[in-house]
This record gives C-alpha cells, structure tokens and sequence, in this order.
C-alpha cells in the first residue's frame, strides 16, 4: 500500500506513467526528481499518511524503496 501512494504522488509530480516508478528506481538516475521535487513528495506522504518526518530524512533517500521503507518506519 505505501509503495503505491509513493508511486502515485511520484507520477503527479513527474507526470510519468506508473511503469516508470519501480522500487529499485534511483533519484537522479533514473527518474529525474530533484530537491524541490522531492521535498514535495516528503510533504505530500506526511499530508497522506498523518506522519512528520525530518528535513535530514529527505536527504538520506536515493531510491523510491528508501522512500517506502521510510514512510514505513514512520507508521510504526
């Protein structure tokens, strides 16, 4: 379920297709989300799922997995 939503707002903010958007997909490489870019996502997944997260935890993500793995941690 987290994976999806990810996904989701990653296409909103991309305007890509979902097949564009894997777990393994790394930042920069090979999806082109940059900081302003991802810093919308971080607000958008604690609008989403009611969790804070820290300035310092967007910079430790490289790849939508992290991202998951992260909003994960949060939820517990």
């Amino acid at each position: 379920m987290v994976f999806e939503k990810v996904r989701e707002h990653l296409v909103d903010i991309l305007l890509c297709n979902e097949e564009d958007i894997k777990p393994e997909s790394e930042f920069g490489k090979d999806i082109m989300l940059d900081s302003v870019d991802l810093v919308d996502l971080m607000v958008r997944l604690e609008e989403e799922f009611g969790i804070a997260m820290k300035e310092d935890d967007a910079f430790n993500v490289k790849t939508v997995a992290d991202v998951v793995s992260l909003v994960e941690s949060k939820l517990k």
